[in-house]
């Protein structure tokens, strides 16, 4: 049976059939038993031209590459650092924002302009992890993965200003051995703290001894 129209008048299916020309490749289209909802595609391509899809070669380049900006001579040198820190456990992702941070590429909250886009250096990597294991007892590369996370700056953080305020955590918190090494594990910033307000804020919350 056929559907009613807007008139009210049942109506008789009928075959219809459609052909589409599309240039360079013409398509019949029939369409069949339209009332039942059931359709029967037929397409035909006539002497339709070969299409070839070339793909955009993808960037061989990785995180490792560096942060915009850094020269070509410098690119290796922070692949290398890069891998360092993968090697200790830390994601490429997270080795790139470690080193975009602590070399002074990114955020300057606590650098604050006193060291801005500093050139790679594998050898500032190694002496910042020769640090935090021996000196520190960080035997676990774990360990040092949280302090790189938490303050990344550590690796271009004075080991002077550093043993200064390891110094300070053993005097005035009476810290030492494993309850020194999780404390900075905890919060490593205290390793670059450069002063401490003791309640008067000077200001510098991001270097205070004050915020361990």
């Amino acid at each position: 049976m056929g559907a009613l129209n807007a008139h009210g008048v049942r109506c008789s299916p009928q075959p219809w059939t459609t052909t589409r020309n599309t240039p360079g490749l013409p398509v019949s289209i029939k369409h069949h038993n339209a009332v039942s909802g059931t359709l029967d595609w037929r397409l035909r391509r006539m002497n339709a031209p070969s299409v070839r899809i070339t793909h955009r070669p993808s960037c061989s380049c990785t995180s490792s590459c560096g942060p915009e900006g850094l020269s070509t001579q410098d690119v290796p040198a922070w692949s290398e650092c890069i891998d360092i820190l993968v090697d200790i456990g830390m994601t490429k992702d997270s080795a790139e924002k470690a080193m975009v941070r602590g070399f002074g590429w990114g955020s300057q909250a606590y650098w604050r302009q006193e060291l801005v886009r500093e050139p790679p250096s594998a050898q500032a990597v190694h002496a910042c992890l020769e640090y935090l294991t021996i000196n520190l007892g960080m035997d676990s590369n774990a360990d040092k993965v949280k302090v790189l996370e938490k303050f990344p700056e550590v690796l271009k953080v004075d080991q002077t200003l550093m043993e200064a305020n390891v110094g300070k955590l053993k005097k005035n918190y009476f810290l030492k051995g494993k309850a020194l090494t999780k404390s900075i594990v905890r919060k490593p910033k205290v390793l670059g703290a450069t002063t401490d307000c003791q309640g008067d804020c000077a200001g510098e919350c991001t270097r205070c001894f004050a915020q361990f």
